[in-house]
């Protein structure tokens, strides 16, 4: 719930419209923050287990992969911009 609400908040082009206050830089702050908690819980939380990856695994590659994900989007929207026939 808390991921949908900041996003619908984030000021970039799918938040609420008259009401997106936050700045894509925080978002992608609160996205690797929790991606980092996402990628070590099994380790921390002591849900580990080598013979079971079906337990665990999924946490880390979810949280690694956005992980990447943030760390290679852009912060400043850049419309499109529109070919013009000649």
């Amino acid at each position: 719930a808390g991921l949908l609400l900041y996003s619908l908040l984030t000021n970039y082009e799918l938040g609420i419209p008259g009401i997106k206050f936050i700045p894509m830089a925080y978002h992608l702050i609160f996205d690797f923050v929790a991606c980092v908690v996402l990628a070590i819980s099994p380790f921390v939380f002591g849900f580990y287990d080598a013979n079971k990856p079906n337990q665990w695994l999924s946490h880390v590659v979810l949280g690694v992969g956005v992980i990447l994900l943030v760390l290679v989007t852009k912060t400043v929207y850049q419309p499109k911009k529109v070919a013009v026939a000649a």
